[in-house]
């Protein structure tokens, strides 16, 4: 669907069709999104979100002093993260707010936090690159264990 090769497209997960699909919007003439029929959700796709989004968070840090804006990296791991999960939850996106709050009434991540008060008050903090590595591995190892997949998109 996005062009890629099979070697690629190995690497993809399967969340990020359907929250590039499910935001589109037709602007004038017929309804196509009913007839794209999307992959389904498997538990290895959430595995393979928190592999790409931990190993970039770990860059960030490890290249926190040469990068320019490494938080906004990590707040954007952690954001994806919670949209990936949030997504296998209900088969649908919300506000980052909606989603955050669905999480931590589950179970309190401080990171998920500290990652709404840094979109308002931007500022580096090394301490938040820290807090993503658990973060990342609760949300997504909770995803794995309390959904039932393969999840059907559509």
């Amino acid at each position: 669907m996005l062009g890629l090769k099979p070697a690629q497209a190995f690497f993809v997960d399967r969340v990020v069709i359907p929250s590039i699909v499910f935001s589109a919007v037709t602007v004038g003439g017929e309804e196509l999104l009913a007839q794209i029929h999307l992959p389904p959700i498997r538990r290895l796709d959430v595995f393979k979100a928190f592999f790409s989004l931990f190993n970039q968070v770990l860059l960030t840090a490890s290249l926190f002093l040469f990068l320019n804006g490494p938080t906004g990296y990590a707040m954007g791991a952690l954001k994806r993260s919670v949209h990936n999960c949030y997504f296998c939850y209900h088969g649908r996106r919300a506000a980052l707010d909606e989603e955050i709050d669905f999480f931590q009434r589950k179970r309190r991540i401080p990171a998920l936090d500290q990652l709404l008060s840094l979109r308002l008050c931007y500022e580096e903090s090394f301490g938040f690159l820290l807090r993503c590595f658990p973060a990342l591995a609760r949300l997504h190892l909770r995803t794995a264990l309390d959904n039932t997949f393969p999840h059907l998109v559509g």
